[in-house]
């Protein structure tokens, strides 16, 4: 099925939508075919100010009015506990939640960015997708994350080349439970990164203790940003260590 194909079988649809280079693409190719398309935001203690800034700039670019719903993921029990499962959990919270507000506003059907190059096996969350009903026009479509990157580019889409981002809670080690302060210092350190021009970096909590994660091309950088960043870092945990493995970036990379 081509997205034309979906848009002239689903001619008005909601989005989740976060921002990133398959929603954005989903949500721009779409209202280009005809659709009418709702994109919605799961605003969370997963997600960064930042995020919800550059996802309503996104919308508003192609002519979307963004709606933002407020989740409190924390509340679920299941999410917490940061168990192997967690993305399962998390994602049939967030799209039980967003699915209700879109039936509520008109909207029979919600769709989701994944696509092609997205492995069930590697994502758990999208046995939740297939349980609620969600359709990924991408995935039916056979779209793989090279391919939306080439047309997001002849579209002239502005996060076409953006590193693949994830939420906060994929930085916090499996089974140790997740808090907001725990996101909290995650999210400020990171943004002490962004600052320096290191955009594709992670910062992994292990107990108390944060793993940085950078690019191989990002060192230079590090380095001589080193004494600052250290000195943002270091009150936020217990003790702080760069990976000399090289972050590898990536369509799947988390």
């Amino acid at each position: 099925m081509t997205l034309q194909e979906f848009v002239n079988k689903y001619p008005a649809f909601a989005l989740a939508f976060s921002g990133g280079i398959d929603s954005m693409y989903l949500l721009a190719r779409s209202i280009q075919l005809g659709a009418k398309v709702q994109p919605y935001f799961a605003r969370t203690q997963f997600q960064t100010a930042s995020e919800e800034k550059e996802a309503r700039e996104l919308a508003n670019s192609v002519g979307a009015k963004l709606k933002v719903l407020n989740i409190d993921i924390l509340s679920n029990p299941s999410v917490r506990a940061n168990s192997k499962s967690r993305c399962y959990y998390c994602k049939r919270h967030l799209f039980s939640s967003l699915r209700r507000a879109a039936q509520a506003d008109g909207y029979i059907f919600l769709v989701d960015g994944s696509n092609a190059s997205d492995s069930p096996t590697e994502r758990p969350g999208m046995k939740a997708l297939d349980e609620l009903g969600i359709l990924s026009p991408l995935r039916l479509a056979e779209l793989d994350k090279k391919q939306i990157r080439h047309q997001a580019q002849e579209l002239g889409l502005a996060n076409w080349n953006r590193p693949a981002n994830s939420c906060l809670a994929t930085r916090i080690s499996t089974d140790q439970e997740i808090t907001a302060d725990n996101l909290q210092r995650i999210e400020k350190a990171e943004a002490a990164l962004h600052a320096a021009g290191i955009l594709d970096c992670r910062v992994r909590l292990r107990d108390r203790n944060a793993l940085v994660q950078i690019r191989d091309s990002d060192l230079e950088a590090f380095l001589a940003a080193k004494a600052n960043i250290v000195a943002q870092l270091l009150p936020l945990f217990d003790q702080v260590a760069l990976d000399l493995k090289p972050r590898a970036g990536g369509a799947n990379a988390r």
